[in-house]
């Protein structure tokens, strides 16, 4: 179980230097803030993963009548969460969002098999309780938007010790026009 747990934490922070690491660089946030903010994301992984494991076991419990404890489902979940480990490639200009959707379907695929073997019962049964669960994730997270945005700005301030958190695109709008680009022309 310590290992899944290992899996999902590292998860967390290679999903927090690909969709994080830009925006803290933008914010000049110092190294001990960039860290303890990796950290923090991090650990808000690990939490969605206990949410999406007690998820699922909700819908197979209610479903299908499973009668497989809670923390049976974390290595299974924990084995899921290995494909990203690799979500930090979501910096890839372009290609980077495709491949984090790849990683995460994969993800989800992974999640789903494990259930089929570990519960006996079929795909279609194993896709319902992990997307079931899932679905009951995004619930919890839509209940608990407000709280969770006011400890994210509270947790922002804490660990960049910045007041406000500005967007790259916000950077680049302050930033004094260079004017228009204009490539010179070679001669052969």
């Amino acid at each position: 179980m310590l290992g899944a747990m290992t899996v999902i934490f590292l998860a967390g922070l290679a999903d927090g230097l690909g969709t994080q690491s830009v925006g803290l660089f933008v914010n000049k946030v110092t190294r001990r803030g960039f860290a303890l903010n990796l950290l923090g994301t991090a650990l808000f992984a690990l939490v969605g993963a206990l949410v999406w494991i007690r998820s699922i076991w909700l819908v197979a419990h209610a479903i299908l009548g499973a009668t497989i404890a809670p923390l049976a489902l974390v290595p299974l979940v924990g084995r899921g969460y290995l494909p990203l480990v690799f979500t930090f490639l979501a910096l890839i200009p372009y290609v980077g969002p495709g491949i984090a959707a790849l990683l995460h379907g994969a993800s989800f695929a992974i999640v789903t098999a494990q259930l089929t073997r570990a519960l006996s019962i079929a795909s279609w049964q194993a896709l319902a309780c992990t997307i079931g669960g899932w679905l009951l994730l995004q619930a919890a997270r839509r209940l608990l938007s407000q709280p969770l945005t006011f400890v994210d700005g509270r947790l922002w301030v804490m660990t960049t010790r910045q007041a406000k958190r500005l967007s790259v695109e916000a950077i680049l709008d302050q930033m004094p026009s260079l004017g228009p680009f204009v490539r010179e022309e070679r001669e052969p």
